[in-house]
């Protein structure tokens, strides 16, 4: 009995195939599957580096930078005044595309007339996307 349609199509390509041919599709298959997980997991902090220098007023400069993994980062930084952390306390808040939050602490004037101050900010998540930022290249 011969089938006809798709199913027999299948079958028959089933049948001209070599299995290690089917052998080395599949082994290519899943190196596939893996480099796919490893890029997906890739992070790409380059983005960070450009909102920060996009959104940072020029009274403001960091002297510490630490990337916590995923989408936070912690810095510790210099103001030329309480004013100028104020303002851009403001300027982060109106980004809501690609800051979360934000959170400035222990502010403290220094003998120079800066103010100190520590800062920890939690960006959007696709913001570090390597798959992400290269599409978008």
């Amino acid at each position: 009995v011969e089938r006809c349609g798709l199913v027999a199509t299948v079958e028959r390509e089933q049948r001209n195939l070599d299995q290690n041919t089917i052998i080395l599709f599949q082994r290519l298959d899943n190196k596939f599957k893996i480099a796919g997980d490893l890029l997906n997991k890739h992070v790409d902090i380059l983005p960070i580096f450009t909102v920060l220098e996009a959104l940072t007023l020029p009274s403001i400069y960091y002297d510490s930078f630490n990337f916590t993994g995923g989408k936070g980062i912690s810095m510790g930084g210099k103001a030329a005044s309480y004013e100028d952390i104020a303002i851009q306390t403001q300027i982060f808040s109106e980004d809501k595309g690609r800051i979360q939050s934000f959170i400035f602490s222990d502010l403290n004037a220094i003998a120079d007339g800066l103010v100190t101050f520590k800062l920890t900010m939690i960006l959007e998540p696709n913001l570090t996307t390597y798959t992400t930022n290269s599409s978008n290249n």
